[in-house]
Formats: C-alpha cells, sequence, structure tokens
C-alpha cells in the first residue's frame, strides 16, 4: 500500500538553486518536488553523517548572515525615515 503524503512544507532557494535542482530532476527523470524529498529523506536518515552536518552548519551560519543583512537594512531605513522626519 502506497504511502499518503499529507503534509508539505515550503522552502527558500536562490534562482541558481532552483534552476540546479531542476536540471538535476529531469536528468533523473522526476520533477523536483520528487528529487527534494528523496534528498530530504537521505539527510534526515544521515543527520550524523559529518558531511550532512558540514552543510548544516553552513546553512546555519548563512541564514545568521541573511537575518543580520535584513536587520541592518532595517535600521538603516529607520534612521534615514526618522532623519527624514526630524529636518
Amino acid at each position: 500500500m502506497a504511502i499518503k503524503l499529507d503534509a508539505t512544507l515550503q522552502f527558500a532557494l536562490t534562482s541558481d538553486d532552483r534552476s540546479q535542482l531542476r536540471a538535476a530532476a529531469k536528468g533523473k527523470g522526476l520533477g523536483h518536488g520528487r528529487l527534494v524529498r528523496a534528498l530530504a529523506l537521505y539527510g534526515l536518515d544521515h543527520l550524523d553523517d559529518p558531511a550532512i552536518a558540514e552543510y548544516v552548519a553552513k546553512e546555519r551560519l548563512e541564514a545568521q548572515e541573511r537575518t543580520h543583512e535584513v536587520a541592518q537594512q532595517a535600521i538603516a531605513a529607520r534612521w534615514s525615515e526618522a532623519e527624514g522626519e526630524q529636518q
């Protein structure tokens, strides 16, 4: 009996990541969603693998950097708005 897939998950990628993923899926003869599912399940089964841990650590660092950049942009925008109001 087939497993019922009853949940979805969305996440962000760069345009280049998405293009690479779609090309890889096409090369394997499946849709990109199925390839992502296979890769996610493999990753979950191998979380203790040092190579997977390295990718997880890299993503954690990159996410922190993205958050910091967005926060800096928000602060800069707020300060420029506040300076405009004072004039």
